[in-house]
């Protein structure tokens, strides 16, 4: 599966999920990554997508049990 985003926030913090809604609010598709599975996530981004509206809601997409990693310095 392929799906193309505008923005990725990685984590489900309050401020991650501040950043989605207000990216997602103003057109953009979001990706939130988040490490977790648990029930506490399923109601914090249940709660995150009533927020930001059902318009909204639609342009973010949640990705659980990954982990992102970040590599710099790596020449081909």
């Amino acid at each position: 599966m392929t799906i193309t985003v505008d923005v990725v926030v990685v984590g489900t913090n309050q401020r991650a999920l501040a950043a989605a809604i207000e990216s997602a609010r103003s057109g953009k598709r979001v990706l939130v990554i988040a490490r977790t599975r648990g029930r506490e996530l399923r109601r914090r981004i249940r709660r995150a997508r009533g927020v930001a509206g059902a318009a909204a809601s639609k342009r973010i997409t949640v990705l659980t049990g990954a982990e992102v990693e970040c590599i710099a310095g790596i020449r081909a």
